[in-house]
């Protein structure tokens, strides 16, 4: 078996239809098996597939694991030489996509993780890699976000000049993620101690140091329809800071993660006091927001890491 594509879904039925659709639309020339670690989903998604895609295999968990683990069940079971991790909010538009990734790796034994182009849903790109997080370099990645989604010339062209060209990169993100089994197996399956967010970037980061070199390339093409897949029914913000903490601990040092604490305290308070004040010119009820906010201030200002 060539290429094992696994899916994590939770109750993002209508996106993963639309996923399997493009991706057997756009199905790959190497062998391969499509996986699908479903966690408890109770939107029918379960239903569909069995009628509408039954030569998916589908391990049904039960329960939300999270990405990691939903992953990692999925892992332990394909039999694919390359593991592509795919986000259910995703499509594919290019029949040779995979194909590309696959040959890539084939023809480079040194790299470990491969990620692709990413493309917003109206083909404009996507920023999809990086460097390790630090203070530094999340605030350098937040100013690329801004002046790329904004398209802020020259800032624009020269990323998406970047973005054009194969080069090595420290982490890419799970959306669309291509790793050498080899390379898992060295490093170890994702840590599932994030539950969402950040394992992309701890896995990379371990993949990495094992000697694997990690790429960047615009030789395949996904569109992701960014945040689709994320769970509606919790704080999205409250589970990125929280991993994002969980980062810090486990590959920064304990003063940086204490200034992190400190930078993200006095931000959200500082968001929270504005919130209410324009809550109270305007007469709103801010209750749901500032709990949000609130959520965000009590991960960093009380919670421990261990």
């Amino acid at each position: 078996m060539d290429l094992s594509i696994i899916l994590v879904n939770y109750n993002t039925g209508e996106l993963l239809r639309d996923c399997l659709e493009s991706l057997y639309a756009n199905k790959p020339g190497v062998q391969c098996e499509v996986i699908v670690s479903d966690n408890g989903s109770t939107d029918g998604s379960l239903e569909m597939l069995a009628e509408e895609y039954p030569q998916v295999r589908v391990i049904a968990n039960g329960d939300n694991l999270g990405f990691a683990a939903a992953n990692n069940k999925a892992i332990n079971q394909c039999r694919g030489k390359y593991i592509l991790l795919l986000n259910s909010d995703t499509l594919v538009i290019d029949r040779d996509s995979f194909d590309n990734m696959v040959n890539y790796m084939e023809a480079h034994p040194d790299t470990g993780v491969l990620g692709c182009m990413l493309l917003n849903g109206d083909h404009s790109l996507q920023l999809s890699h990086g460097k390790f997080p630090t203070i530094v370099t999340e605030f350098h990645q937040k100013a690329l976000n801004f002046m790329f989604s904004g398209k802020i010339a020259p800032f624009y062209g020269k990323i998406a000049a970047d973005y054009r060209e194969e080069h090595p990169v420290d982490w890419v993100t799970g959306a669309c993620l291509m790793v050498r089994r080899e390379a898992a197996q060295q490093a170890g399956l994702l840590d599932e101690e994030f539950f969402m967010y950040f394992e992309d970037v701890d896995w990379c980061r371990r993949i990495n140091s094992c000697g694997w070199r990690v790429i960047y390339y615009p030789g395949a093409r996904v569109v992701h329809l960014l945040g689709g897949s994320a769970p509606k029914q919790q704080n999205i913000s409250v589970i990125y800071k929280e991993s994002q903490l969980r980062y810090y601990c486990k590959h920064r040092g304990r003063a940086e993660l204490n200034l992190l604490r400190v930078i993200q305290v006095g931000k959200h308070l500082a968001l929270l006091m504005k919130l209410k004040l324009c809550g109270l010119i305007a007469g709103k009820d801010v209750s749901g927001d500032s709990k949000r906010i609130i959520g965000v201030i009590r991960v960093f200002w009380g919670k421990s890491i261990q």
